[in-house]
């Protein structure tokens, strides 16, 4: 229920390119934007403020929602399991978080590459199924997805290595 609430806040505010006046539960005011290359984009951050804390629950719960919509035992929830992991992905991919594009995608691979190797026919078309469903949505958003790999991120990768040679650093003197 958590992942579904989320994901259509994340996707109103992306729609309508508003914050919904959601302050009160922690959104901030304006969404913090991001350039490639000549085209500015904004990161939404639903109501937890940041397109990275978001993508952080996103990451948590969309393998949940997976594993989900296998195992439910009543269509509507089947139903239910799968539109939330369907509009999950699509706000994961609106926080413009690759860290968090990572983290889902080792997370749900695996539980995919088992599911197809099933030999029960109902997991493995519902595994197409949802594997197709997620071709469609990278398509659709596949020029953001790709210029925020390729394209020059004005630093912000390059801000972080200062903070991991301390974090290493705290790890080797412990």
């Amino acid at each position: 229920v958590g992942l579904l609430f989320e994901s259509v806040i994340v996707c109103a505010q992306y729609l309508t390119g508003s914050t919904l006046g959601l302050q009160p539960l922690g959104a901030h005011r304006e969404f913090a934007e991001v350039q490639l290359g000549s085209a500015g984009f904004s990161r939404i951050g639903g109501t937890l403020a940041h397109p990275n804390r978001l993508g952080a629950y996103l990451e948590s719960v969309l393998p949940v929602a997976l594993a989900l919509s296998f195992t439910a035992s009543r269509l509507r929830m089947h139903l239910a399991a799968v539109g939330a992991f369907v509009l999950g992905l699509i706000a994961l991919i609106l926080t413009l978080s690759r860290g968090a594009w990572v983290s889902a995608a080792v997370a749900c691979g695996p539980l995919w590459a088992y599911l197809l190797l099933q030999r029960r026919m109902r997991l493995r078309a519902t595994a197409l199924i949802i594997l197709f469903a997620v071709g469609v949505v990278l398509a659709c958003f596949a020029p953001v997805i790709i210029a925020r790999w390729v394209e020059h991120d004005q630093g912000t990768a390059a801000s972080r290595i200062p903070q991991m040679r301390v974090a290493w650093s705290m790890i080797t003197s412990h």
